[in-house]
């Protein structure tokens, strides 16, 4: 689909056109309506202060940019909504969620479930993958029902089998 730019001749500024019969039909949504409002003009170039606001870490991100960038697969991000869930579930600030026994525990279902792949390997048996990490993101989210399914799910789901 391509998104036609209408350029606002007495301000110079240049807007995503969301309205009007020349707009993509999918543009004319509510869900955009209020986009064009927060499109940044084209000769606005970053400032310094900006690029220096700019988050370089996970955990300075936004509670919206962590689940997009989670629902884009990106596992920095899953793990990140996963310490967020431990948080408000468990009330503790970032750093003792991030080192909360549940992770630890984890790692080592995780361990063990790699060791039990490689020895099935070893017998000629061929694992799969698709079947064990359903598997194994069924249990964990049976082990730790006080949190979100889906977020662990999708933290299981995430993590390879082979680290």
């Amino acid at each position: 689909m391509s998104i036609r730019f209408a350029s606002i001749a007495r301000t110079g500024l240049t807007r995503l056109a969301t309205k009007g019969p020349r707009a993509p039909q999918a543009l004319r949504t509510p869900m955009f309506s209020g986009l064009a409002s927060t499109i940044r003009p084209f000769s606005a170039k970053p400032t310094i202060e900006m690029a220096k606001e700019a988050p370089k870490e996970y955990y300075e991100m936004s509670n919206e940019t962590i689940i997009k960038l989670s629902a884009e697969g990106v596992f920095e991000a899953i793990e990140e909504r996963l310490i967020r869930e431990i948080m408000a579930v468990d009330e503790v600030d970032w750093d003792a969620a991030h080192l909360k026994p549940p992770l630890g525990q984890i790692s080592f279902f995780l361990l063990a479930l790699q060791f039990a792949r490689a020895q099935m390997e070893n017998l000629g048996l061929k694992p799969y993958t698709a079947m064990m990490k359903t598997r194994r993101a069924n249990r964990l989210a049976s082990s730790y029902p006080n949190y979100n399914k889906n977020i662990l799910a999708d933290f299981s789901m995430a993590q390879s089998l082979i680290d």
